[in-house]
Formats: C-alpha cells, sequence, structure tokens
C-alpha cells in the first residue's frame, strides 16, 4: 500500500513552481557563463544549477512534510483532549444525578452517597482538568469562546457545590429552596458548555481527516443516545422517588427523549452498515442492541405502564438506577471503543506524518551534503588544477625556467594537459638553449674574423 504522505509528497513535487527557482538560479547561471577570466564561474555555475534545483524541490517537500506532521499531532491532540473532556461530562453528569437525588431526599445523606458524589467530583478534576488543560494549548475554531464559556459556567457551579455539599449534611427541611431549584440547572448549564466545546473539537478534527470523522460520528451519537436515555431514566427515577405516577407532560419529555435515543441509534447502524469494524466497536453495538434497545426499553415500558395503572412501582430509585446504569453504559462504550480506535487511528497518522519528515529531511540533508561533496570534488579534481596550469603557463610565458610542471599522474584529460605542458617547457626550453648555442657560435666565429682581420692589418 503506498504510503499516503508520500503520495502528498508527489503531488507537491508537481505543483512546484519551477518559474520560481529559474528565477533565482538565473542571474547565478548568467554571472557563471558570463565572460570571465577563469573557468571557475561557469563550471561552478554549471554543477550548481541542478544542485540548487534539487535542494529547492527537496526543501519544498520538507516543509509540506513538516505542515502535515504538525497536523496530524494537532488532530491527535485534539481527539485526546476531547475524549477526555466527554469522560469527564460522564462522570459529572453521575455527579449531578447522586447530589440532586440527595437534595431532593428528605433525609439527610448517607456516607456512601457522600462517597460516590466525591468519587465522581475527583474523576470530573481529574479528567476535565487534564482536557480542558490540554485544548488551551491547541487551536480550533471558537476556542476562546467556548472555553469562555465553560470558565464561566465552572465558576457558578464551584459556588453550588458548596452549597450542596453542606446542605445534604441536614434535612430537607431545612435546605434553602433556591438551592433545591437551582441545582440541577446550574449544573445541566456546565454540561452543556462541555458538550459543546467537546462537539467543537469533534467539528475541528472531522474537518482534518475523513476517517477521524468517522469515529466521531459514532462517539458523538453514542453520547447522545446514552444522554437522552439517561434523562428518561432520570425523570422515572424523580417520579419513583416522590411515589408518583407519571404525568402526562413528563410522559411527554420521556417519548421525545426516547425518540432522539431512537435516532441516534440509528446514525450509529447506518455509520457501521457495510463496513468492517473494529472487534471492540462491533461487540459494543451488539451489546447496545442487546441491553439498551431491548432490555431497558422494555422496563421503561413497564414503569410507564405501571404508572398508568397507578399501582407502586416494583423498585427504589436506587434498585432503579442500579439496574439500568448498566443498560445505559453500554451506548458509553461505544464511544469508548470509537475513541479508542481514533486515538490508535490518529497516532498511526502522526508516527507516519512523522516518518515522512524524517525520510524528507534525510533526503534534504543528503542534497545538501552531496551538493557540497560534489562543489569539492570538482574544485580539487578539476578547478584547481586548471588555475595551478594555468599560473605555471604564465610563468614560463615570462620566462621563468623554475615553473614546475605539475606530475603528470592522473589519467585523464588534466594528466594529459600536465603531460603535454611538460613536453612543451622542455620543448621550449631546448629551442632556448639551441638558440643560445647558435648565437654563441654566431659571437665566437664573428671574433674570429676579428682576429683574422687584425692579424692581417698588422702584417701589411
Amino acid at each position: 500500500m503506498i504510503n499516503p504522505f508520500l503520495r502528498i509528497n508527489l503531488q507537491v513535487f508537481r505543483r512546484i513552481r519551477l518559474n520560481s527557482v529559474f528565477k533565482a538560479v538565473g542571474p547565478l547561471m548568467l554571472k557563471g557563463f558570463s565572460f570571465s577570466s577563469s573557468v571557475r564561474g561557469p563550471i561552478i555555475a554549471l554543477l550548481a544549477v541542478p544542485l540548487l534545483l534539487v535542494t529547492v524541490i527537496t526543501a519544498d517537500l520538507t516543509l509540506s512534510a513538516l505542515r502535515h506532521y504538525r497536523e496530524a499531532v494537532r488532530v491527535q491532540e485534539l481527539d485526546t483532549a476531547g475524549n477526555k473532556v466527554i469522560s469527564g461530562v460522564y462522570q459529572m453528569v453521575l455527579e449531578r444525578l447522586r447530589t440532586n437525588n440527595a437534595l431532593q431526599a428528605d433525609a439527610i445523606a448517607d456516607p456512601a452517597v457522600r462517597a460516590q458524589i466525591a468519587d465522581h467530583r475527583a474523576a470530573v478534576e481529574k479528567l476535565l482538568t487534564a482536557g480542558i488543560s490540554g485544548l488551551r494549548r491547541l487551536d480550533f475554531r471558537g476556542k476562546s469562546r467556548l472555553l469562555a464559556n465553560y470558565d464561566q459556567r465552572h465558576q457558578v457551579v464551584v459556588d453550588y457545590r458548596q452549597q450542596a455539599d453542606a446542605a445534604i449534611g441536614v434535612p430537607k427541611a431545612q435546605r434553602p429552596p433556591a438551592l433545591l431549584t437551582d441545582y440541577y440547572p446550574r449544573m445541566r448549564d456546565l454540561v452543556d458548555a462541555a458538550q459543546e466545546l467537546w462537539i467543537g473539537t469533534l467539528q475541528e478534527a472531522m474537518d482534518a481527516d475523513p476517517i477521524i470523522a468517522d469515529y466521531n460520528i459514532l462517539k458523538k451519537a453514542a453520547w447522545i443516545g446514552r444522554e437522552q436515555t439517561g434523562l428518561v431514566r432520570s425523570k422515572i427515577a424523580g417520579q419513583i422517588s416522590a411515589a408518583k405516577p407519571l404525568p402526562p407532560e413528563k410522559l411527554r419529555e420521556i417519548t421525545g427523549f426516547l425518540a432522539q435515543a431512537d435516532l441516534a441509534w440509528r446514525l450509529i447502524q447506518e455509520q457501521t452498515a457495510d463496513v468492517t469494524l473494529p472487534e471492540p466497536i462491533a461487540a459494543a453495538i451488539a451489546k447496545t442492541k442487546r441491553d439498551n434497545v431491548g432490555t431497558y426499553r422494555s422496563l421503561v415500558k413497564e414503569m410507564i405502564a405501571v404508572s398508568a395503572a397507578g399501582k407502586p412501582y416494583p423498585m427504589s430509585v436506587d434498585h432503579w438506577i442500579k439496574t439500568t446504569s448498566p443498560l445505559l453504559d453500554t451506548f458509553l462504550e461505544i464511544k469508548a471503543a470509537a475513541a479508542a480506535a481514533g486515538e490508535s487511528y490518529a497516532a498511526h497518522k502522526a508516527d507516519t506524518a512523522r516518518d515522512a519528515l524524517v525520510l524528507d529531511v534525510l533526503l534534504l540533508a543528503l542534497a545538501l551534503a552531496g551538493g557540497g561533496i560534489c562543489l569539492a570534488f570538482m574544485e580539487r579534481r578539476v578547478v584547481t588544477p586548471i588555475r595551478k596550469l594555468t599560473l605555471v603557463v604564465r610563468r614560463l610565458a615570462d620566462g621563468d625556467k623554475t615553473a614546475e610542471v605539475p606530475e603528470a599522474t592522473r589519467r585523464d584529460e588534466i594528466g594529459q594537459i600536465q603531460k603535454a605542458m611538460r613536453i612543451f617547457k622542455e620543448s621550449a626550453f631546448e629551442n632556448e638553449r639551441l638558440q643560445e648555442e647558435r648565437l654563441r657560435l654566431q659571437a665566437d666565429q664573428e671574433q674570429e674574423r676579428e682576429r683574422r682581420r687584425e692579424a692581417e692589418a698588422a702584417a701589411a
């Protein structure tokens, strides 16, 4: 299978605007091939131009790989932080449920209930703190607005939590009436703000990658299914606690919640139809179909029928919650499985992008190193020997007999030139010697003739 990042690199390669490269190297080419007193310029230009082209292309691929790596890491971190946020939201929902039930109960909350509330709250702080902290470091659409909304609602809830902790320690008659009516809505506002923040990260990641988008759709649909069926349980739990039948308005609300849950379930089925799913997701969907869509819906119908008949509810609030919790949480198993699969895919994508980046960096380093080596080789093996030979020729032309021609040890054209230069030097010096010898003989002959004329003159 072709590495998708290599495919991207090839596409980037095809889109490179080589005209900008030629604009950059054009002056170098003109300068190298202009009339010059040295061969060094044209030789370096001929070698530098293709090396520069290769370097520019490799550098562009490296920058592209770096951008894809950063984006893959950003999506991975968004996905991980968002998963922590929504896991913390679930614990917040459980905290809200336990605390609100304790506030509405007549008696003082027992230590077991307080311990459950404390455990849920600790999980909320652990998960949400980590998730929100991660999101503050990342960029995504609507970040400032979403975080400001969450921070504002969180500050309000801090005060309500303190009031609720004190209120469940006294009988209901001594609890502030405003707290009994306002606690649940204020907690709901915080839950909604956190969910809106999570959905914002989901959408950002979905826009970045289609596979992440598929997993995020599953997570969102599963969360909606859990939320809506949980609201159904909450409405029934309130009536069980009050020992009253379900009034028509609550029945209408329950019908609406179940309709939303049905839509979420259909979305999950459509999203996973004719698709080979990871085993954990497939198992979670089968379990949800059996326990939530099947067993839980039957229990809800049973409780509605009991309420309509005016009979006592067959179980207490605690029994109702304990019985239905594992049935409701099957939706969360789908969410958790999709989250795990999405995180695994995002991590693999980031690793692949990192490998592509490393490969491109190595190619760039090789291009630079190879260019440097080639330039150094040309300088040492071609340019420098030619320059040395040029200096020797100039000295010989000036009559410097001490000029030494380098030893002709090479077998290439440079070696042949050196050999020819040595022959030229020897021939030139031999010709000069012969010329000097001829001039000396001529001088001697002239002197001899002069002596003879002087001798003849003296004899006469």
